[in-house]
């Protein structure tokens, strides 16, 4: 099984990423801001255009999400106190309150394989709260042993070097697990560290580095059930 192969090769952690590749948040957020756009009487594509236009990580901050339904709003000559915007911001604090992500098929029983094998470390790019939220209501409480959130207010792919350096384990002890190549990928695959693309069959959108760049990670997987069989 891979995961006794990469043991035996000596890689002793295994960091994974969260949304996108253990959780479909995408399908949250997809929800949310068209119900906020449908309050506000706008294209959903105004809000989405906001978004990358105020800061391109997009959902990692909610402070970001938020400021694009004002920017919206306010392209409708819509006071930042009506009621309509008020509603609207509402729905998009349900994301990281009340919003349950579904759980991609296959991961909960990745993770127990994971950890016979390795120290597993959940690496999101998210505040701590939300992702407690998450873990607790997708079943994921209790699967690592440990949880690194990046920094949201920069980029994932810039915070692996002081990841690395705090873990006080060297890159080439790592595997790293992830659905963006650029984020999650691209510096640890650079550093040594093991990396595998699971993609789930979908893209993503709103990262700030979606171009694969011609990164090539160790492992292409489809999707993460598939880590079970190879």
């Amino acid at each position: 099984m891979l995961f006794e192969k990469l043991r035996d090769q000596g890689y002793t952690h295994v960091a994974v990423d969260f949304d996108g590749t253990l959780i479909d948040t995408s399908k949250v957020f997809s929800k949310a801001i068209a119900q906020a756009s449908q309050t506000l009487g706008v294209d959903r594509k105004v809000i989405d255009d906001c978004v990358r236009g105020t800061k391109k990580e997009f959902n990692v901050n909610p402070v970001i999400v938020k400021v694009a339904v004002l920017i919206a709003a306010r392209t409708l000559i819509i006071p930042d106190t009506d009621s309509k915007v008020e509603a609207a911001l509402d729905r998009i604090d349900q994301i990281y309150a009340t919003d349950i992500p579904n759980l991609f098929p296959g991961a909960i029983a990745v993770m127990d394989q994971l950890n016979q094998h390795f120290v597993t470390v959940m690496t999101t790019h998210a505040l701590l709260n939300w992702t407690n939220h998450k873990k607790n209501k997708t079943g994921l409480s209790g699967k690592f042993a440990h949880t690194h959130c990046f920094r949201v207010e920069r980029p994932k792919s810039e915070q692996w070097q002081d990841f690395f350096s705090q873990s006080q384990t060297p890159p080439r002890k790592w595997v790293i697990i992830g659905d963006d190549l650029q984020a999650d990928l691209r510096i640890p695959g650079k550093l040594g560290s093991y990396t595998i693309h699971v993609p789930n069959g979908r893209t993503k959108i709103f990262s700030p580095e979606t171009s694969d760049g011609g990164i090539r990670p160790s492992l292409q997987a489809a999707n993460i059930s598939d880590l079970l069989t190879l």
